[in-house]
């Protein structure tokens, strides 16, 4: 175990840099976790941290957030980017909100756990989750370095992180909520939609923290890509359509040969990687290079394709998928669309009406821009 000061403002070492690290170091990794408690956030903030937690959770992480909003110190810019987060990241971020029950009282912890299995990194101090806590602030910081899980330094830190996380008397459970659609909405209305911890603009914030950063590519990925407002004017045209079933794998989609083909323009034994983001309606995250899988029977006549999509995984079948070509070579873009969502009943129309493989259970439709179901297509993305 090692521990020492971070000493931002002081120097170039920053709370940032540290998240950075550890996003970039769980990346292609799975069963690992991070655990963020913050009294406050901002949109700045998340907006920052965004594209890290894109890699890290690109293979099978999870990241738990708590965030306090008394005192309207958190801003509605950092609520409609944490929700949007959560609802991108399914099965493996999820995000509460903790309010104090009295005016003479605030939610005020800063607790950041870098969960590694057998060993856990950790910081604890005065750094919120907003541009301020996680570079320019003068904090109070110590960083805690591979501590073995059975520890009394890693056992403490989890005490903390339980203790609102799983709420018992005298606290209550009525002090933390979910963040869902109808709490969402009601923050938003609530808070200032800019903190005031963050005097920037918000991409004056992000470029600030970042500016270190900026020349390294991230893991399975490559440059930084920041959110930006949805726009069909990035799209290239292409789009694909279709059923997600029952798969043999949790994680993994079957794809039709014709698919492979005539919408991702591979060859029948051609291996390759394809560059995919996720269509949210914060904007698209950061790229993951996916490996289109080849695998072939004894005498290689029967072929299957797969393709890794994590968000499905604990997601109930069936679902729809809708993916659409990116402008540049070999890049895409997707968005689940779960049956309980109202989007799924338009693309189930669309599937029933126009799907090709006739009588076949998995139906698909591959067209472009321009064509009989476009308009239809575009009304399936998040506003």
């Amino acid at each position: 175990m090692k521990s020492r000061v971070i000493k931002q403002a002081i120097t170039s070492d920053c709370l940032f840099d540290v998240i950075t690290e550890w996003c970039r170091n769980g990346a292609g990794k799975s069963g690992q976790s991070l655990h963020f408690l913050s009294a406050f956030a901002s949109g700045a903030g998340v907006a920052a941290l965004s594209p890290l937690f894109d890699i890290y959770l690109a293979h099978g992480n999870n990241i738990k957030i708590i965030c306090g909003i008394d005192r309207n110190g958190t801003d509605a810019a950092a609520i409609r980017r944490l929700y949007s987060l959560q609802d991108t990241y399914h099965s493996s971020l999820s995000v509460n909100i903790f309010s104090a029950p009295s005016s003479s009282a605030i939610f005020h912890p800063k607790l950041y756990i870098n969960d590694k299995g057998k060993l856990i990194d950790f910081v604890i101090g005065s750094a919120n989750m907003t541009g301020g806590g996680l570079g320019s602030n003068f904090e109070s910081l110590i960083l805690f370095q591979d501590v073995p899980k059975n520890n009394s330094e890693a056992k403490h830190a989890f005490s903390i992180w339980n203790t609102f996380a799983s709420p018992k008397p005298p606290l209550s459970n009525l002090f933390l909520r979910p963040l869902t659609a109808s709490e969402r909405t009601a923050l938003i209305r609530k808070l200032p939609k800019k903190s005031f911890w963050d005097k920037r603009s918000t991409g004056q914030v992000v470029s600030g923290l970042w500016k270190p950063h900026s020349h390294i590519s991230l893991p399975y990925s490559d440059r930084v890509y920041h959110r930006k407002s949805p726009n069909t004017r990035i799209l290239q045209g292409n789009y694909l359509l279709m059923d997600v079933l029952t798969e043999t794998r949790r994680t993994q989609m079957q794809l039709p040969l014709a698919i492979v083909q005539y919408f991702f323009g591979l060859g029948r034994r051609q291996r390759a990687e394809i560059a995919v983001s996720i269509w949210s309606s914060d904007g698209i995250t950061q790229p993951i290079y996916r490996p289109i899988v080849l695998s072939e029977g004894p005498d290689r006549s029967r072929l299957m394709r797969r393709i890794e999509i994590p968000e499905i995984r604990n997601r109930k079948r069936n679902l729809a998928i809708l993916f659409l070509k990116l402008k540049g070579r070999r890049r895409y873009v997707y968005l689940i669309l779960p049956k309980e969502a109202r989007s799924f009943i338009t693309a189930n129309r669309l599937l029933e009406k126009n799907g090709q493989q006739g009588n076949q259970e998995r139906r698909y439709i591959i067209g472009k821009k321009g064509d009989s179901v476009w308009k239809s297509i575009i009304t399936l993305l998040p506003k």
